[in-house]
């Protein structure tokens, strides 16, 4: 890399230029740095004043060494017959649905395997279903502040929002 580099910038400049780089990598001395997340996913949910919120998970069997596959969708089901559906998360495990209390405006999927996992919640935020996703590990507690927010729907204002049962294949 580094004769690359030298090929294009004049070797007098060249320490500037890597010194630079490597600061703005995080790499300038200062500790560990922190790389803020990626905002979220924005999209419209259905237009709906009753939407039912319910996962999809499809998983790939394990083959060989090599851990099963889950790709979760989320399904928001309109009283009016929109379906809006997108995937908000893939991850090396199995994964099953959470059970929650009749009338939760909650859903939880959870995915684990050999020690390690993610949590993948939706939930009510106003006019908005929220995603968040959690890596959790064997015998660690499961702190939601530091649940990563990945996707938010916007909903009808007012809107009825129920858990609808999760879609095995």
């Amino acid at each position: 890399m580094r004769h690359v580099v030298s090929a294009l910038i004049p070797s007098s400049s060249l320490g500037i230029v890597l010194a630079l780089a490597a600061s703005a990598c995080g790499g300038g001395g200062g500790g560990a740095t922190t790389t803020p997340a990626a905002p979220a996913i924005r999209l419209d949910g259905p237009t709906a004043t009753d939407v039912g919120v319910g996962f999809a998970i499809a998983t790939t069997p394990e083959q060989g060494d090599a851990p099963p596959q889950s790709t979760i969708d989320l399904v928001l089901t309109g009283s009016d017959g929109q379906i809006v559906r997108t995937t908000v998360a893939g991850y090396p495990a199995e994964c099953s649905a959470q059970d929650v209390p009749e009338g939760s405006d909650v859903v939880t999927v959870r995915c684990w395997w050999a020690g390690a996992g993610l949590t993948v919640h939706a939930v009510r935020e106003g006019d908005e279903l929220v995603i968040r996703k959690l890596s959790i590990f064997e015998e660690a507690e499961e702190d939601m502040a530091e649940a990563i927010e990945t996707h938010r729907f916007a909903l009808t204002a007012g809107a009825n929002v129920h858990a609808e049962a999760t879609e095995a294949p």
